[in-house]
């Protein structure tokens, strides 16, 4: 058996309707037309915030994961920029001193010397490997930043179209236009 059309309005009490239109002055369907649309908009405006609030959550998400790695790396950086070495770093150094110090007992003061500026090479090559190090953290923290704010954009643009929606098809509904689907849903 066919089901028969739902018309907007349907069941409602004729006489809320009548003293609405007497008071007002605008016609019953009008008066149904504003109800439909103003529910729809309170639907799309409850649908938009929702949209923007898990935006915004992914957001912070993304933000609060690249916080690790951009603090670990200022201090990598800032170490390296201050001649501190990190413990391993720092252990790496010491075995080469120690090794530097045994060859500058068997060769004497020029021996010494050379043991020294090899050394100081050496650490050299520790605290730019580390500040090399600190920049590439850096980079993986900037990287998810900029997702996070990619992220953010899109949430942003998705509740806008959801919005611009909402109020076209509450437009079409009080001009007496059926809706049209989207293209694509």
């Amino acid at each position: 058996m066919p089901k028969a059309p739902i018309t907007p309005g349907a069941g409602l009490d004729k006489s809320l309707l009548g003293q609405l239109s007497e008071k007002t002055g605008l016609k019953e369907e009008t008066l149904q037309r504003l109800g439909i649309s103003g529910l729809q908009g309170l639907f799309g405006a409850y649908t938009a915030n929702k949209a923007a609030e898990a935006g915004q959550a992914g957001k912070a998400e993304m933000m609060a994961l690249a916080a690790p790695y951009r603090q670990q790396a200022q201090e990598m950086i800032g170490k390296a920029q201050r001649g501190e070495l990190t413990p391993v770093g720092q252990q790496q150094l010491q075995a080469v001193q120690a090794q530097a110090a045994q060859g500058a007992e068997r060769r004497g003061g020029v021996g010494a010397q050379q043991s020294m500026a090899q050394v100081e090479a050496f650490r050299q090559q520790l605290l730019q490997g580390q500040y090399d190090y600190g920049l590439r953290l850096s980079g993986i923290a900037d990287n998810i930043v900029t997702g996070a704010i990619k992220t953010g954009l899109q949430a942003d643009q998705y509740v806008s179209n959801l919005t611009n929606s909402y109020f076209g098809n509450m437009a079409r509904i009080m001009a007496g236009v059926p809706n049209q689907p989207t293209p694509g849903a």
